[in-house]
């Protein structure tokens, strides 16, 4: 990604305004939620995640050390690893409530 890049997304983003801010409505997510960050993530911060976070009830927070915007392709391991490691915690779960009924 370029310096042409960056400023066309900051074009983009600053056309919506104030009106483009949804995180009051983060709060009426109720499914589990993954947060995942990257240590040195540029394109979006740590802190802007942590907001994420903190507004979504019960939402797992996870970073990726020494890792940037392109994780996925940087850390690919790990970043699977987190992915996969989320979505079977999820189905393990449902497995047990269906057990339940």
């Amino acid at each position: 990604l370029n310096r042409e890049w960056f400023e066309g997304f900051l074009r983009l983003v600053r056309s919506h305004g104030s009106s483009f801010d949804l995180l009051d409505k983060l709060k009426e997510i109720r499914v589990p939620t993954l947060i995942l960050g990257a240590e040195k993530d540029m394109v979006t911060p740590l802190e802007e995640l942590k907001l994420l976070h903190e507004r979504i009830e019960g939402s797992l927070f996870i970073v990726i050390p020494d890792a940037g915007h392109g994780s996925f392709y940087e850390k690919t391991e790990e970043f699977h690893t987190v992915i996969l490691g989320f979505l079977s915690v999820l189905k393990t779960l449902q497995a047990l409530k269906e057990r339940q009924k």
